[in-house]
Parts: C-alpha cells; sequence; structure tokens
C-alpha cells in the first residue's frame, strides 16, 4: 500500500479523543505509515495525554504554537530528510470509511501521472443553500467570478469547494484536511504563516506554489470517503475579516485579477447580509468582512 511510503504530518490542538481516534484507526485497519508526526498545540494541561497516546502508537510527537500553517510546516521540515515517496496532511477530527484507504491505494496505483491527489469529503453540506445558488449561478459564473465545477482557482482568486463527489475529478487545488503529495512536487514549499492562527486558505496558497499555472494536476477519489467529525463555525469577526485579507494576499502574491477579486468580495458581502436572516451570528463575520475589505482597498491604492 502506498502508506509504507509515506509521511504522515497531523496538526493538532486540544482534540485529545480525536487523535486518539484516527491513531487507533490506523493501528486496527492495520494501516501502516513510513512515518506519523504529530505537531501538538494544545493548552498545557493536556499535554501529558497527548504524549502519552503518541509514545502508545510510537509517533514522533513536536510542539508548536496554535497554528496549522506552522504546525505543517514543522511536520515537512521533520519528513523531508526521509527517502519518501508521498507526504499526506491530515486534520485531527476525521473518520474514514472502512475500506477508504484500499479505495485510494488502487487509485493511486492506477494515476501515477499526478502531483497529489484526495480522499472524499462526503458529509460537507452547503449550508444557506439559496446564498449558494447565487454564487454558483450562471451569470456569476460567465462573468468569470466563481464556478460550478468542484475543484477550480477562478481569476478573482476565489477557488470553488471539493466535497460529497459522486465521481473521481482532477482539480486545480488541493484541500489539506486530508490530501497526499508526492513529495518531489513539495520540497521547498512551505505554508504561509502570516495567514491567522486558523490558517484559512494555506492550502490554497499551497497548491498555487505547485500549480502556479492552475492546471489539472490533482485527483480526488470519490469512493474514498471520510467524515469531518468537528465543523468549523464560521460566523466570527475574526474569520470573517481573514476572509478577505488572505485572499487577497494570494492575489498579489500569483497576479490574479484584482477588479475580480473585488467584485467577488463585494458580491460576497451581499452574501452575508442576506445570511444574517438564517443566522444572526454571521453579523460578526459581515463586520469582519468590511473590514477585511476595506484594509484590502487600502493596501491594493497604496501599491
Amino acid at each position: 500500500m502506498f502508506t509504507t511510503q509515506t509521511g504522515v504530518i497531523i496538526p493538532t490542538r486540544n482534540r485529545v479523543s480525536n487523535l486518539l481516534f484516527t491513531l487507533n484507526y490506523f493501528f486496527k485497519n492495520k494501516i501502516n505509515f513510513y512515518k506519523i508526526v504529530v505537531v501538538d498545540s494544545s493548552d498545557k494541561h493536556l499535554s501529558d495525554k497527548i504524549i502519552s497516546i503518541c509514545s502508545k502508537f510510537n509517533v514522533d510527537l513536536f510542539f508548536s504554537k496554535p497554528s496549522a500553517s506552522a504546525q505543517r510546516n514543522i511536520g515537512l521540515k521533520k519528513l523531508i530528510k526521509y527517502k519518501l515517496k508521498y507526504i499526506m496532511f491530515l486534520d485531527d477530527d476525521l473518520k474514514f470509511y472502512r475500506n477508504s484507504f484500499k479505495i485510494m491505494d488502487l487509485n493511486i496505483k492506477k494515476n501515477q501521472n499526478y502531483a497529489g491527489y484526495c480522499f472524499n469529503y462526503s458529509n460537507f453540506q452547503e449550508k444557506n443553500s439559496f446564498l449558494h445558488l447565487i454564487k454558483t449561478s450562471k451569470f456569476i459564473e460567465n462573468i468569470g467570478l466563481y464556478g460550478s465545477r468542484p475543484g477550480l482557482i477562478l481569476d478573482s482568486g476565489w477557488h470553488t469547494k471539493i466535497n460529497s463527489l459522486k465521481k473521481n475529478i482532477t482539480t486545480q487545488w488541493l484541500p489539506t484536511s486530508c490530501s497526499i503529495y508526492k513529495k518531489k512536487f513539495i520540497i521547498k514549499k512551505y505554508f504561509n504563516k502570516s495567514f491567522g492562527s486558523y490558517s484559512y486558505l494555506e492550502d490554497l496558497d499551497f497548491s498555487l506554489q505547485i500549480n502556479p499555472k492552475r492546471l489539472d494536476i490533482f485527483y480526488v477519489v470519490a469512493g474514498a470517503k471520510f467524515l469531518h467529525l468537528k465543523s468549523i463555525i464560521r460566523t466570527s469577526y475574526i474569520f470573517g475579516y481573514y476572509e478577505f485579507l488572505n485572499r487577497y494576499k494570494i492575489v498579489e502574491k500569483f497576479d490574479f485579477k484584482k477588479k475580480d477579486f473585488f467584485k467577488m468580495a463585494f458580491l460576497k458581502v451581499i452574501l452575508t447580509i442576506f445570511s444574517i436572516l438564517i443566522n444572526y451570528k454571521n453579523t460578526f463575520k459581515l463586520f469582519g468582512n468590511i473590514i477585511g475589505l476595506v484594509t484590502c482597498l487600502i493596501l491594493s491604492f497604496n501599491k
């Protein structure tokens, strides 16, 4: 299986039971990796429990300040020196289907010409479906701001989601929640540490470092399913702020079309206003969006 040639990086924070569940799944199903690296940023009172779990499963454990990007970078620096074919990024709160790794292994063997592979996030459900329909409408697609096909990166700097797939697809980017990269493509590639502790869009930035021309070099396997056990609540002011600021950094870095970025940003603000009718907590996200958008405009004018 591909796993014997794979090093795994698991950033974790305050999720003792989730980490135990994940490592126990590998043990029970005899899924053997070349090496597993856990990078922990948990609060001090949980450190002993994390150490105990990692010792039990013979896992290399390192510590970090809270930052998904910084934690993954630590893992990369530790694994890059080994003679591996693949490096896998894995969130600490996933549940795999029984045959997910076998299905992934078969697909990697049949499709060797890709830079990276991804499992299928199968329990994602788009909230605010009416707003999602507006964002993915033909009108928005025709003017190039967004798209309906999964795994695209648009000229606006926005990317389309990859989840709940019915068939295998090729994509231009991969999420880092459960993805496998060929090591040769990610040597000297690291995650952006300026994206905040949550590191929103660090996976898009990482994908573009590997794939700046936005080619279909990644492969997502529909049958290799997983569930995300912890849903991320994206209604905070901080998320709203970084939602725009981090994407603007990507637009600048990879020379996307700023006019399209700002058009899509204004549309997102309008959609967030409507979303408050569904969930009043989105008010905080709206304030973050507005301040983030103003910050992006200031940065653009200063440029």
